[in-house]
């Protein structure tokens, strides 16, 4: 109720124009902006909070970019409520927006899910122990075939007069 007297009371002192300051507007968070000229005739750009605390980030823009020189004329009330349509109508499209990006991504990873169960049942496949069994005889031979490999390359260095290891050629001999 105070501040709501005090308020009225400064429209009623500054439509009398008794102080030095000029008033310039309100925006629609009641903040009252002035213009105060310093004696060397340099003009300052002020605001009052309606609540009275001073909070720049809860300032319009356009009073802040009045207030920071960057528009010489002070936003008028249609420019103030177009603006807050804007913003209004900008956070609508935002929620509808991303409500769709989240169907989207859900719609993806249920897709995903799918094909991830489908391709596990294919992965699923657990061998058996006869499997195993003969993937290592698989690999012995494999191995086995390697080492006949090296020795017959041993084998042909020794026949063109390289030196060979030893080791090789008693393995080479060994299998015959």
């Amino acid at each position: 109720m105070n501040r709501l007297l005090i308020y009225h009371a400064k429209n009623i002192i500054d439509k009398m124009n008794i102080t030095s300051k000029t008033y310039m507007g309100t925006d629609l968070l009641k903040n009252r902006y002035y213009i105060t000229y310093s004696e060397e005739g340099k003009e300052k750009r002020s605001v009052e909070y309606y609540d009275g605390e001073p909070n720049p980030r809860n300032l319009p823009p356009l009073w802040n970019s009045w207030l920071g020189f960057r528009r010489d004329i002070a936003p008028s009330f249609q420019e103030i409520q177009n603006e807050e349509t804007r913003q209004q109508t900008i956070k609508v499209k935002s929620k509808i927006i991303e409500e769709e990006d989240r169907k989207l991504r859900l719609q993806e990873n249920a897709e995903r899910e799918e094909y991830v169960s489908k391709r596990r049942e294919d992965w699923n496949i657990t061998p058996t122990f006869n499997d195993l069994l003969s993937f290592k005889t698989n690999k012995k031979k494999q191995q086995n075939n390697i080492k006949v490999d090296q020795i017959a390359r041993a084998t042909k260095k020794q026949q063109n007069n390289i030196l060979v290891y030893p080791s090789l050629y008693l393995l080479y001999t060994s299998y015959l």
